[in-house]
C-alpha cells in the first residue's frame, strides 16, 4: 500500500510527482510511466490524501484523466480523501464514507488519549469538549494545548483567543497542526467566489444557520450556488431546511472575515464580506437543533 499526500500539489503536474514520490520512483525519463509499471506490478492499495487540491486546480479535466490512467490499472485500488462533497470524473466510485462527529463519550476518549486520563470526567473538560462540537481534529488540537495546563485556565484562554489555540508549535503550516492552516484549504478552494465568502461571513454570526428560503433575500441570484459551494468544500452543511456551520468553523471565519473586508477587487468581483445582512426575519427563526461535523469524504474503487 503506497499513501500519497497531495495538500501541496496544486496541480496535476505536482501531483504526479507526489505520486511517484510516494512508490518511490526514483526521478528522471519517463517517471510516470515508471510509477504506473510499479502499480501494475501486483494487487496494490493507492491512498490519496487530500485529492481536492489538484483537482480544485486549474487544470481538473488533466487531474481526472490522471486518475483515469491509474483507475485502468488492473489490481490497483484507489482510496482518496476529499473535503466536502463532489467526486473527480472518469473513475467509478464506490459509495462514500462521511466523517461524522464524534459523540461526547468518543470525544473524551480522544481528548484523554492524549492529555492525560487524570482529565476524565472533570467538569472543566464537560465545559471545553461542546466547544469543538465533535469535530476529531479540533479535538486533537485542544488537547494538545491542556499539556502543562489546567482546564480552567484553557477554557479561559479559549474565550480570550478561540480558535488560536489551536495550534501546535511550529505548525503553522501543517493542516493537521494548525486549525488555520485547515481552514484555509477550503476557504481558497477556486469554489469560494464571491457570493459563497459573503454568504460565509453570515453564517458566522448565526449560530443556528440560515434558513434556505432566505437565501435568495440575503443573496439575490446567487444564494443557492454560493450555499452549494460551502457545503462542496466543507465549510456548512445543511440540516432540516437550513444551512449551518459548526462553531469552530464559525469562531475562525468571524474572525477572518475582517480581513476579507479589506481584499482588493479583482475580476470585477470584490471578495469580501458584506455589511450586517441577518434580517430579522431570519433571526426569528433560529431553533436550537443538534449539529453535525464538517464533512471529509472518503472513497474507494476496486477492481
Amino acid at each position: 500500500m503506497a499513501f500519497a499526500r497531495l495538500d501541496a500539489a496544486p496541480d496535476v503536474e505536482s501531483a504526479a510527482v507526489a505520486l511517484a514520490g510516494a512508490l518511490r520512483v526514483t526521478s528522471g525519463p519517463d517517471r510516470w510511466q515508471r510509477a504506473l509499471s510499479v502499480l501494475a506490478a501486483g494487487p496494490a492499495v493507492l491512498v490519496l490524501d487530500n485529492l481536492e487540491t489538484p483537482w480544485d486546480g486549474d487544470d481538473r479535466s488533466g487531474t481526472e484523466a490522471l486518475l483515469a490512467e491509474l483507475a485502468a490499472v488492473p489490481g490497483l485500488s484507489l482510496v482518496a480523501s476529499v473535503r466536502g462533497a463532489g467526486r473527480p470524473g472518469h473513475v467509478t466510485w464506490s459509495s462514500p464514507v462521511e466523517l461524522r462527529p464524534l459523540g461526547r463519550a468518543e470525544a473524551e476518549a480522544v481528548f484523554c488519549a492524549i492529555a492525560g486520563e487524570e482529565h476524565r470526567g472533570k467538569p472543566a473538560l464537560s465545559a471545553l469538549l461542546p466547544l469543538m462540537e465533535g469535530i476529531p481534529l479540533a479535538i486533537t488540537l485542544l488537547a494538545q494545548a491542556a499539556h502543562g495546563n489546567d482546564l480552567v485556565n484553557l477554557k479561559e484562554e479559549w474565550e480570550a483567543r478561540r480558535t488560536a489555540v489551536l495550534e501546535r508549535d511550529g505548525g503553522a503550516r501543517d493542516r493537521l497542526r494548525s486549525w488555520k492552516t485547515s481552514l484555509e484549504l477550503s476557504l481558497g478552494s477556486p469554489r469560494m467566489a464571491a457570493g459563497a465568502r459573503r454568504l460565509l461571513s453570515v453564517l458566522a454570526v448565526l449560530p443556528d444557520g440560515i434558513a434556505q428560503r432566505d437565501f435568495a433575500v440575503l443573496l439575490p441570484g446567487t444564494g443557492p450556488a454560493a450555499a452549494r459551494a460551502l457545503a462542496q468544500v466543507g465549510l456548512a452543511y445543511f440540516e432540516g431546511g437550513r444551512l449551518k456551520m459548526l462553531s469552530p468553523v464559525r469562531e475562525y471565519v468571524a474572525v477572518a472575515r475582517w480581513r476579507w473586508r479589506s481584499a482588493p477587487e479583482t475580476g470585477g468581483e470584490r471578495r469580501c464580506a458584506p455589511r450586517a445582512l441577518a434580517t430579522s426575519r431570519c433571526r426569528a427563526r433560529i431553533t436550537t437543533r443538534p449539529q453535525r461535523a464538517t464533512r471529509k469524504r472518503c472513497r474507494s474503487t476496486g477492481r
